[in-house]
């Protein structure tokens, strides 16, 4: 067989798995859908094995960080020790599938796909999610509870959830219109970025509304030129005032989700917070300064402390500070360093015409990751997003123009 038809063959059939890995990525934290995780893991080493080649590259900082938090593993097991030891595995093969801890060609270029499918398959649940907002307000009260349980959730399991997809998916729709000059485009993306604004809204998280605010004022600073030239154009203007009016007649019943979800964070004291949570890692980080508490031992809590229903791992509440209190202060010195890496790299990238998405996505990430604790748990909706830009945040290209299928 010809080895370059062979080589072709082999690129389409690592982008068909890189898209399946990137619905089921978005299907696990669905409504009404449940993907065990080692499912999306095998998916996940599948696709990494497609990709091997004789020259790989590997993060040093990345690589001793992950060495120690097994070596802070072993030596606080817990009492869920094979479980912890289960999710340290699909931990490992998630940041050789997304992060840059490998590296090679064909890697990145599988990553750019995969970020790209994962983004495209987001979009399409919040566009989804936007149809199933409007028919809720057609409801009863009573009868809206299904989907307003801890904020709107649409066709995802929970509201933040929701928040974070619209979020990025609003990032990269404002991107588009400040970079294309084709009208068509900049049309379905100013639609985009304003279902994503209202969905954001009705996903009742805080913390993604106030990343998003960030990081899209960052993305019009940087690219200021092009938006002076756009408020310019009267058409522009006046499908930005169509905009602005739809959102204000959306948003007080879009704001009734945040509303809601105060109350009953305050009917229930500080079980819906995240004060108890940062306080319970920094008293873990207290009591094990150096090799903090192993992987994944944090304490278990009522899993609907409502209705006292099950039992569950308590949520970090804070992706810094799991790393600190899993790895303690060591681990936390080496992730540090792999982050300075990566603003290195992202420092390095600013003259690229996709610098202002890369900075936009990244300041995104890491501002959310302050109140959600995804950042080591692969089971994580944010989780692949994240390692994914950090990874093409490092590599040589991160837009490159291609054919459609993955080349070796």
């Amino acid at each position: 067989m010809n080895p370059e038809l062979l080589k072709k063959q082999i690129g389409r059939l690592r982008g068909i798995f890189a898209l399946l890995l990137a619905v089921m990525l978005c299907i696990h934290h669905a409504v009404g859908v449940e993907l065990p995780t080692w499912m999306v893991s095998a998916m996940s080493l599948g696709l990494l094995c497609m990709c091997v080649q004789r020259k790989m590259q590997t993060s040093l900082p990345l690589g001793l960080f992950l060495a120690w938090l097994f070596v802070c593993l072993i030596l606080h097991p817990g009492n869920h020790f094979h479980e912890n030891q289960l999710r340290f595995l699909a931990l490992t093969v998630g940041l050789l599938t997304f992060s840059p801890l490998l590296s090679s060609p064909c890697i990145n270029r599988t990553r750019l796909f995969l970020l790209r499918c994962i983004i495209i398959t987001m979009g399409v649940f919040v566009v989804l999610s936007s149809v199933i907002w409007l028919y809720s307000l057609t409801l009863s009260p009573d009868q809206q509870t299904v989907f307003y349980y801890y904020g709107f959730s649409g066709a995802f399991n929970l509201g933040f959830s929701l928040a974070s997809s619209a979020a990025l998916t609003g990032l990269v729709s404002l991107f588009v219109i400040l970079s294309t000059s084709r009208k068509s485009y900049k049309v379905w993306s100013g639609m985009l970025l304003l279902i994503s604004c209202i969905c954001m809204i009705a996903g009742a998280s805080r913390m993604v509304l106030a990343s998003f605010a960030v990081s899209a004022a960052v993305m019009c600073v940087i690219k200021f030129r092009t938006l002076k030239s756009l408020l310019r154009n009267r058409k522009v203007l006046v499908c930005g005032g169509v905009a602005i009016l739809v959102l204000a007649v959306s948003l007080p019943f879009a704001d009734k989700t945040l509303t809601k979800k105060i109350t009953f964070g305050n009917q229930y004291g500080q079980t819906y917070t995240r004060h108890t949570l940062w306080q319970s890692r920094l008293s873990e980080i207290t009591s094990s300064p150096w090799t903090g508490v192993g992987y994944a031992n944090e304490p278990v809590r009522l899993k609907d402390p409502v209705l006292y229903i099950g039992y569950q791992k308590n949520e970090p509440g804070s992706s810094w500070l799991s790393v600190a209190s899993y790895a303690g202060l060591t681990g936390a010195a080496l992730f540090l360093w792999y982050i300075v890496t990566v603003v290195i790299a992202l420092r390095r990238n600013r003259r690229r015409k996709d610098f202002a998405l890369q900075l936009a996505l990244f300041l995104f990430l890491c501002m959310y990751a302050t109140t959600e604790g995804w950042l080591l748990y692969p089971g994580a909706l944010m989780f692949p997003v994240f390692w994914l830009v950090c990874s093409l945040i490092r590599s040589e290209r991160w837009l490159p123009r291609e054919d459609t299928y993955l080349s070796v």
